[in-house]
């Protein structure tokens, strides 16, 4: 992540929801990030993305559909952890 996208915006899709919440724990502790969910703080969480509040999002493809953020710097479209 700090080799390709410079420090910028950077959302980081997963397969499971599990394994964008543990991605996001576990990244937690050097980066400012979350899991986008797909409840109610969805629009929230997008907001303090797009604001800066943190560079580094992990998001389920089916969650992140619609996910309107302007200059984001990297995209992973394939970080399926083994999480079993």
């Amino acid at each position: 992540i700090l080799d390709h996208a410079k420090r910028g915006k950077t959302i980081v899709f997963t397969e499971m929801q599990r394994e964008a919440d543990a991605l996001a724990l576990s990244m937690g502790q050097k980066f400012k990030c979350k899991a986008l969910q797909g409840d109610y703080t969805r629009e929230s969480t997008l907001s303090l993305f797009r604001d800066g509040t943190f560079d580094l999002l992990f998001a389920t493809d089916d969650v992140a559909r619609g996910v309107d953020v302007p200059i984001v710097e990297l995209v992973s479209v394939r970080c399926y952890p083994d999480l079993r």
